[in-house]
């Protein structure tokens, strides 16, 4: 085996050697070649995205009344249901949000 000599390959004196920098780009590529790699990749992601069919969702009530919803083969058994007349979702979010922000806030001293 040929032994090498390092010393025509330090790139300072202290005789380490930065393989880092090997790996630093040396210029900014020309914004055409950027602009062609994004048209690409977006072509390539609206091709792949089209290609799947979409997730069926639907509801099924059992012989026995239990209700299901099917996300693809999910199958989750439905238990409670929002009434009517009550809060919506968006209500109820926002107070749990409310209330979970008033439990962090910091307490504040009257001066």
């Amino acid at each position: 085996m040929r032994k090498t000599d390092l010393s025509t390959t330090r790139p300072d004196e202290t005789g380490v050697i930065d393989l880092e920098s090997c790996f630093d780009p040396i210029f900014d590529p020309p914004q055409s070649f950027l602009d062609t790699c994004r048209k690409y990749w977006e072509d390539y992601y609206d091709e792949m995205m089209s290609g799947k069919p979409s997730v069926p969702t639907f509801y099924v009530r059992d012989e026995d009344g239990t209700l299901y919803f099917y996300h693809g083969k999910t199958r989750i058994r439905v238990w409670e249901h929002f009434k009517p007349q009550g809060k919506s979702y968006g209500g109820i979010a926002a107070d749990a949000i409310r209330f979970e922000a008033g439990a962090k806030a910091p307490a504040v001293k009257a001066s």
